[in-house]
């Protein structure tokens, strides 16, 4: 069951990140979402263009270039049918890169 907060108060979530040393060139898990986010960011502070995505796949996410940062502010995000449109609770994650150094940061604020 999709967890959908309902509060307007904003609180950080946990933090997923990976150490470009534990890249091997292949989708490497980063973690699972433990809250449904409202802003989600992606932080790419390797020395590496890393390839994100939820799935272990290779054609279905973002490529982000070193230095390279996204946010996704979900509360904007609504659809003609949707309330609220966001990753959901234990969402999984995964970095494809070449051994690096530095860290890959997932960043969620969720609402308390």
């Amino acid at each position: 069951m999709t967890q959908v907060p309902t509060s307007n108060r904003l609180k950080f979530g946990t933090e997923l990140s990976l150490a470009a040393a534990s890249f091997t060139g292949s989708a490497v898990l980063i973690g699972a979402l433990e809250e449904v986010p409202m802003i989600i960011t992606f932080k790419n502070d390797t020395n590496q263009t890393v390839f994100v995505a939820d799935n272990t796949g290779s054609t279905k996410g973002w490529t982000m270039v070193t230095g390279e940062k996204i946010i996704v502010d979900c509360t904007a995000n609504k659809g003609a049918s949707a309330s609220h449109l966001a990753f959901v609770h234990g969402t999984y994650f995964y970095a494809t890169a070449p051994v690096g150094t530095g860290t890959f940061r997932i960043g969620v604020l969720t609402a308390e």
